[in-house]
């Protein structure tokens, strides 16, 4: 007898909500969907169907990016602080270990013109890490990657073209850009970073993140798929991508809403929510 198909719900409809993609997508994209009841409502699914399985991993490991705050801590979107809580959450109650290495080599090869501003970005956010992972309990390590890595992952390079927006439509960046060639650079460096974690760890990154850790780490890439962080006004988006006027950075946290479901999965594990952990987390920048 067939075994019947895992469907995506709840994850997949927030993820559908937030403009990311379809069960389609998601299926094509390499993913199968977590089993209902694991991984606390922000774990989408993972390739194969090794969910179970990679919940039990001793580390998990997150690469939160800087690049949009320009070198300016207080233009850092929120969604910075949910990609260092994903694996926190995961980490917690399970002993297991959290890594999270920010890559500023990467975002001062795309911006030369703002390297001192991100050098003191990447410090401030791996110090306000720290302090947040001491203060929840979760045991783990936080590293600045300043130098490129040792050698770039091998890749064709019309695979980096729309790498980190695989369920948007005719997004190819970064084709066209004045920097293109470094910025495609770049691209290989970032996933070398996977292939320097320790071998035990499991990735714990946005869903739309699933193309480049599978380009990094193979078909069968230790990740779980997680929710990002969605636009708190409903528009169909990610908060990172949200219009100016919308997007929630460390400037304006106190407009996060207490009545969405990312606040009660943070609360539901740390007893305190989303933004008041965010709030925390600002006070390590100098915002």
């Amino acid at each position: 007898m067939t075994a019947p198909v895992r469907q995506w719900s709840p994850a997949g409809r927030r993820m559908t909500a937030a403009g990311e993609g379809t069960p389609r997508m998601w299926r094509e994209a390499g993913l199968v969907p977590c089993p209902d009841g694991l991984g606390g409502g922000i774990v989408l699914g993972s390739p194969g169907d090794r969910a179970e399985a990679l919940l039990a991993a001793p580390v998990f490991a997150a690469h939160p990016c800087i690049g949009q705050s320009s070198g300016d801590p207080r233009r850092l979107p929120v969604s910075v602080v949910w990609e260092v809580l994903l694996p926190m959450l995961l980490a917690a109650g399970r002993g297991s270990r959290v890594i999270v290495r920010i890559n500023l080599a990467e975002e001062q090869l795309k911006y030369p013109g703002r390297a001192e501003g991100l050098a003191r970005v990447a410090n401030e956010v791996a110090a306000a890490t720290e302090g947040l992972a001491d203060r929840l309990g979760v045991p783990g390590e936080v590293r600045v990657n300043t130098r490129p890595p040792a050698s770039a992952a091998p890749v064709d390079t019309s695979v980096l073209y729309g790498l980190f927006a695989p369920f948007q439509p005719d997004v190819d960046h970064p084709r066209g850009f004045r920097n293109e060639d470094d910025i495609l650079i770049a691209f290989t460096w970032y996933l070398a970073r996977y292939r320097e974690l320790p071998p035990e760890a499991c990735v714990v990154e946005g869903a739309h993140m699933v193309a480049a850790v599978r380009a990094a780490l193979g078909p069968d890439a230790p990740y779980l798929a997680a929710l990002g962080l969605p636009a708190p006004s409903g528009r169909p988006c990610l908060v990172q991508d949200a219009p100016a006027g919308e997007r929630i950075t460390m400037a304006n946290l106190e407009e996060l809403p207490l009545d969405w479901w990312p606040e009660e999965a943070v609360r539901r594990v740390f007893g305190r929510g989303l933004r008041a952990l965010a709030l925390d987390f600002r006070t390590h920048l100098t915002t």
